[in-house]
């Protein structure tokens, strides 16, 4: 769906603190699994009771201790009524090149303003209607009782490593926080699989084929791989492994998320066997729930590019 990417592209799980309560009991045991799996189960079935809402947060990706991608920022949006409108702005720093942006959507309309370098875009998508997408598209998923039991097959002892603590304004968080001798082995390998992976040669090459439109565009110049995790990293082969995983999520009386932290550590070596540390953390969190009106764009007086992007770009969920 071109404008839920579109939407996700200028928000990408931008910076932010989670919101803070006052906490009133603590969960032990299974409970904090079971209140995840419960956030799971209902997936996007109250996401209808959030016509609009605001996306704030960031990303940080470090590579022994060097930070090389990091991007903060706020997005705006509103499924109220058929226009769909959204806006968002956000600043981007990779390998120490600062970029900055805002995108306007309303309906098939897009319009990107490169704030660094004082441009502005009309992107133009190839021969697909969000219209005709939107009728037949259900973003909504819930968990069904096999892949509960799946689910529950594959964290085993991990379930003791969620804990819950239930705030005083109906609300909730869920932590889980895992090191590598707490990760079972099996978990550790297919990890290390996905990460091979995700930046081998040819998918790197797929990616840069499918953000060639950008080429051409100052905003894009000397920040190769912006916008994919893959790129800018070190390709491990060998000792791949986790060294830890930790995830807070804030969740509403209706097991919705609102907030959202994540910190993962991973290390291993390349083939020339030097050792490598990769961090990455994020957080991102949802505010003025049914209460957001995105920006509008004003065209007057300003001149225009248009920026024609092939639909396999922005097609994908």
């Amino acid at each position: 769906m071109k404008r839920k990417t579109m939407f996700m592209v200028s928000a990408l799980v931008l910076a932010i603190s989670l919101f803070t309560a006052t906490a009133f009991a603590s969960g032990s045991g299974t409970e904090g699994y079971d209140a995840f799996k419960d956030v799971i189960r209902k997936g996007g079935a109250h996401d209808e009771q959030r016509n609009n809402a605001t996306v704030t947060g960031g990303f940080t990706i470090e590579v022994n201790g060097e930070q090389v991608k990091s991007m903060s920022g706020t997005a705006k949006y509103n499924h109220q009524d058929e226009s769909h409108a959204y806006s968002g702005e956000f600043d981007l720093n990779v390998q120490g090149i600062e970029r900055s942006a805002r995108m306007y959507g309303n309906g098939e309309t897009v319009y990107w303003e490169d704030r660094t370098h004082g441009l502005f875009y009309q992107v133009i998508h190839n021969g697909h209607s969000d219209e005709q997408e939107d009728g037949k598209h259900d973003s909504s998923w819930q968990l069904g009782k096999t892949e509960e039991a799946f689910l529950d097959l594959l964290m085993g002892d991990l379930k003791q490593q969620f804990t819950l603590v239930r705030l005083n304004n109906g609300s909730a968080t869920i932590t889980f926080d895992a090191d590598r001798a707490d990760l079972p082995l099996p978990l550790q390998m297919m990890a290390g699989v996905a990460f091979n992976k995700g930046v081998n040669e040819e998918n790197l090459a797929d990616e840069d084929k499918e953000w060639s439109f950008t080429k051409d565009i100052p905003f894009f110049q000397g920040v190769d791989g912006a916008f994919s995790f893959q790129q800018n990293l070190p390709k491990l082969t060998d000792d791949i492994a986790i060294d830890r995983m930790w995830v807070q999520m804030t969740v509403d009386a209706e097991s919705q998320v609102t907030a959202l932290s994540v910190e993962w550590f991973l290390s291993g070596k390349d083939a020339e066997g030097v050792a490598h540390n990769i961090r990455v953390a994020g957080t991102a969190e949802m505010i003025d729930i049914n209460a957001t009106v995105p920006d509008a764009f004003d065209p007057a007086g300003k001149t225009i590019e248009l920026i024609e992007v092939p639909d396999h770009d922005y097609n994908r969920d």
